[in-house]
């Protein structure tokens, strides 16, 4: 059995979405969510105030969430203009929503999937990989949230677009 996927109009040629549509049903699969806060937080690698963020996948699981930004450039457009801040934005806006509601830490990772291959990115803690190595790296996590905990995680004013 698949990962249960909550999203609208999959598109058919999506790599992203069929990969991770791989994952056992414990995994929770979100597709286009938009997440703010309610007050702006100050994202400290450029001082500038942030309070919402679209993301193209969240999957929650048994070992963690998942923030994955796809993209399908060629290297020429990842030298001009990196995803890996909007990412690492994305997961600073759902490390802040999860401290409200739990006391235990849930890990997060920030990922930047990539169809294409081109020269691996290095920014703090977003992780770079291909679309094919999505699936192991979830696997590979080691974490124990609970099914309760994912079902509060997934109802935490996260809003498909």
């Amino acid at each position: 059995m698949c990962a249960k996927a909550y999203f609208k109009k999959p598109g058919k040629s999506d790599l992203v979405l069929r990969e991770l549509s791989k994952l056992p049903y414990q995994f929770v699969l979100l597709r286009n969510v938009f997440i703010s806060l309610q007050w702006p937080v100050t994202y400290q690698k450029t001082t500038e105030s942030v309070k919402s963020c679209q993301i193209d996948y969240v999957v929650i699981g048994p070992s963690g969430i998942f923030i994955i930004e796809a993209k399908n450039w060629d290297e020429i457009t990842f030298k001009e203009k990196t995803p890996h801040e909007e990412v690492d934005k994305a997961g600073l806006i759902m490390y802040i929503k999860l401290n409200r509601y739990f006391t235990k830490k849930i890990p997060i990772y920030n990922i930047v999937a990539t169809i294409k291959h081109g020269s691996l990115i290095r920014y703090g803690f977003v992780h770079q990989l291909s679309v094919w190595q999505l699936t192991n790296f979830i696997y590979s996590q080691d974490s124990n949230i609970s099914k309760a905990e994912i079902r509060k995680i997934r109802r935490l004013h996260m809003s498909n677009k």
